[in-house]
């Protein structure tokens, strides 16, 4: 099966839906999966590894045909590319675009190209690569030393399917809490379920003006009852989200996933993900897999989450977020706009969930959230600082869209120079004295303020 053949027998009287959309992808992997019985030959093989480097050749091949389709070539007045690498380039550019397929969408008007036809050859391609990318990851290697050849040798490691049935239920919800603080740079994002709260959700999450709601449902095999129950009391509570994501540890048959997917939509819920067990674990492998080990391999497990001896603590950690040359250095002598940007939304990142990293995201270390000041005039005053440097950051968008801040134009996408108006560096400076001011008003020896 293949898109042509899709598009020649299907009669579609509207736009394919986003969930059709993903239908048609896994109907694509399930069905070279099929065609190449990959399951059974990687079960008799005496030597997989062989076997999957063969996959990924063909795979690439595969890929590298599709390229060639006049479906998939983009052709404009100025240069002739590739639909998936301009599709790409869109949903990069644009945070509204929550998707793939908006960002397929959106291509399509820019283009006025068949959609229905773009968006089944784009679910095939999208197949094909998933495959690719999952072979791929599972052929990770390790490096051992042969005690009579001191040389490093290389060795696959065998990776073995995750249990997550064996954590707890308040283990599981805290590495899918760990896991989804990484995912984006959250505005806001709270773990409901350590607090015996029960209006629904497990963890609520808040970014670009969007709403996240991840359903964590640690059994072997979910049912719909459940399921349907959990997005009733989504509707009772008035906790409807933009974005519902049903995370869960076992295996989810494809009309549990059908139903509740359809029963959610039903109740305003636009946006609806089912990750089954081993869904959750190709994301956790492809982007947070220090989790892994720290939740499966041996990595003692503490029993509580950490915590400060006291607010005057958390305050402390918090204010030392600040002492860096983003908020510290007058505007108009700033080095790296890119940068300036990125350490702001870093700062952000930090308040809410306690990530504390370098400008290229490095991972420093792991300090208290605001979230777990116990004070409560305390808590608030906090949280107006925490919208004070989101108000910088909304300004610092704002100045580059008036072209306020601005690149020279010289064309080279590494140059430093940037032209800053008068207004801009008055309008950065006088907010970030803001948020000293503020910071001062708890912590009385708080002494950062901007350089001469």
């Amino acid at each position: 099966m293949d898109a042509y053949q899709i598009v020649e027998t299907q009669n579609f009287d509207s736009i394919i839906s986003a969930v059709e959309f993903s239908d048609y992808q896994k109907q694509f992997e399930n069905a070279y999966l099929d065609k190449t019985q990959y399951a059974e030959r990687l079960e008799a093989h005496r030597r997989p590894q062989e076997l999957k480097n063969e996959m990924l050749m063909n795979l690439n091949q595969l890929l590298i045909t599709m390229h060639q389709r006049p479906e998939m070539r983009d052709i404009d007045e100025k240069v002739a590319g590739y639909v998936p690498g301009r599709v790409k380039e869109l949903w990069i550019a644009d945070k509204k675009i929550r998707s793939c397929y908006d960002a397929i969408i959106k291509y399509c008007a820019l283009r006025s190209a068949d959609t229905n036809s773009t968006l089944i050859h784009m679910a095939e391609y999208k197949a094909l690569y998933t495959v690719f990318r999952k072979i791929q990851r599972s052929l990770k290697v390790i490096k051992t030393i042969n005690l009579d050849h001191p040389k490093p040798i290389t060795m696959k490691k065998t990776v073995h399917p995750i249990h997550f049935e064996d954590l707890s239920w308040s283990q599981f919800e805290w590495l899918i809490f760990a896991f989804v603080r990484r995912l984006r740079t959250w505005d806001q994002i709270e773990w409901f379920g350590q607090l015996g709260h029960d209006e629904g959700e497990d963890i609520w999450g808040e970014s670009a003006g969007a709403t996240y709601c991840y359903l964590c449902a640690n059994y072997k095999s979910l049912t719909l009852k459940k399921g349907k129950d959990d997005v009733d009391k989504l509707v009772k509570f008035n906790r409807v989200p933009d974005f519902l994501i049903v995370v869960c540890g076992g295996k989810v048959a494809a009309s549990i996933n059908k139903g509740i997917r359809e029963h959610a939509q039903n109740a305003g819920i636009k946006n609806v993900e089912i990750w089954s067990g081993p869904d959750l674990e190709e994301n956790i492998r492809e982007k947070a897999n220090d989790l892994l080990e720290r939740f499966f391999e041996g990595i003692s497990f503490p029993k509580t989450a950490p915590s400060a001896s006291g607010d005057k603590e958390i305050i402390d950690q918090l204010a030392d977020c600040f002492d860096r040359p983003a908020f510290t250095t007058p505007f108009y002598r700033e080095v790296n706009i890119p940068d300036f940007g990125k350490a702001i939304t870093d700062t952000i990142e930090v308040l809410n969930t306690g990530v504390h990293r370098l400008r290229d995201g490095t991972l420093i270390r792991n300090i208290p959230t605001r979230h777990q000041i116990q004070d409560p005039v305390l808590k608030e005053k906090i949280a107006a600082i925490y919208k004070l440097v989101v108000k910088l950051r909304d300004t610092f968008v704002e100045l580059n869209r008036k072209k306020e801040i601005e690149n020279c134009g010289c064309g080279d996408p590494d140059c430093p120079v940037y032209l800053l108006s008068d207004n801009a560096c008055q309008k950065m400076d006088r907010q970030r004295e803001g948020i000293f001011t503020a910071f001062r008003d708890i912590k009385k020896d708080f002494s950062l303020k901007l350089e001469k």
